[in-house]
This record gives C-alpha cells, sequence and structure tokens, in this order.
C-alpha cells in the first residue's frame, strides 16, 4: 500500500546521509532499474544518460540482469551468487556499489521490521513461498554479515551505515523469532543449502 517511489528515494537519501556523492545517490534512484524494468536495454540507457559510473553500480546492485524478469533464475540461486559478489569482489565500484546496496537492505529490513511487528506471521503471505520466513531471515542475516563487513574496512560513515544494517537485522531475527520460534532451524537449514550450492561452483 506504499509507492515504490518512497522506497527509492529513502535509498538515496540514505546513500547521501552515509557518505555518497550525487553519482551514487542517483544509483540509489535507479537500484532496481536493470533487475526489474530491462535489463541488458535499461543498463545501456543509464549508460548512456548517467555514465559507467553510475550503470555500473546499478549493475553491481542487481541480482538478475536478464531482459525477461519471468526468465530470472531461481531465488535462492540468485541470492547465493548476490551474496557471494560481496564476499569476492574487489574495486572501488564495488566499494560503491555496496554503499548503495546496504542503504537499499536497510530500508527494506526496517520495513520488514514494522510491518512484522504490525501483522507477525502473516507478513510471509506476502512473500515468494520459494523465500518464505526462512529464506528471508537468512538471507538478511548474511546480508548484515557481507555488506557490514565490507563497510567496516571503508571505515567512517560507510562503516557507521554497516554497523547501523547489521542492528537493524538484529532486531528483526528478534521480532521473528518472537513469532515464529523455529526460524533458528530453518535459517541453519539455508546455511547448509548455501554452502552446498556455492561448492559447485569450485
Amino acid at each position: 500500500g506504499v509507492t515504490y517511489l518512497s522506497h527509492v528515494l529513502a535509498v538515496a537519501a540514505t546513500v547521501w546521509e552515509y557518505g555518497g556523492d550525487e553519482d551514487l545517490a542517483i544509483a540509489g534512484l535507479l537500484h532496481d532499474a536493470i533487475e526489474d524494468g530491462g535489463g541488458p536495454a535499461m543498463e545501456r540507457r543509464i549508460r548512456e544518460i548517467f555514465g559507467d559510473r553510475v550503470a555500473d553500480v546499478v549493475v553491481a546492485c542487481s541480482d538478475s540482469v536478464v531482459e525477461d524478469r519471468a526468465a530470472k533464475a531461481p531465488w535462492s540461486d540468485r541470492k547465493v551468487a548476490y551474496l557471494a559478489k560481496w564476499e569476492g569482489a574487489a574495486g572501488d565500484r564495488h566499494d560503491d556499489a555496496a554503499l548503495v546496496s546496504a542503504a537499499d537492505k536497510l530500508h527494506n529490513v526496517r520495513s520488514l521490521l514494522a510491518d512484522h511487528r504490525a501483522v507477525g506471521s502473516d507478513l510471509w503471505e506476502r512473500f515468494s513461498p520459494e523465500a518464505g520466513y526462512g529464506g528471508t531471515v537468512w538471507y538478511y542475516l548474511r546480508l548484515g554479515e557481507v555488506l557490514g563487513q565490507r563497510l567496516a574496512r571503508a571505515g567512517g560513515r560507510r562503516g557507521q551505515l554497516g554497523s547501523v544494517l547489521t542492528d537493524t537485522i538484529g532486531e528483526f531475527v528478534a521480532s521473528v523469532r518472537g513469532h515464529d520460534p523455529d526460524v533458528d532451524e530453518l535459517v541453519e537449514a539455508r546455511h547448509r543449502q548455501e554452502i552446498a550450492r556455492r561448492a559447485t561452483w569450485s
């Protein structure tokens, strides 16, 4: 019931608040555009209008770059690959993208926390059964780890954002545990699946 525009404006504002510049704020506005709005054609458009730095950051923030949203890989495969990217990628562009991604995930988890406190387990009816609450909690816990560590290495305002993100994820997980006490078992199962999936890439 909340307009999507409020999300991208919040992400851009958070990017600025935690040390980003104009390019990164623009990337915050556009962070979902390639993933959800046209894939390679949208990437080319962003690159032409806003330049390579903005386009590279938006690509890095995307867990899929296919043109047809129906052709996306399964949810769990996309999320495992996204986590692995942040653990392995190096360079300034990925450090910039980590700031934008963390701003995105912070707004998402704040919304999840508020909604979960309001409606409890009914929140999960809004999610794909493929993710479920176990998958959602696993994903945010892992995001807190990988993005939090990367931003901590950057220090300054970016490091502060990493701390805020992990603290807010902790609040969200505590809220879920109050309604769904089996969540830790489900999260552990998802983590084992992540390890097994990544082992197949070796």
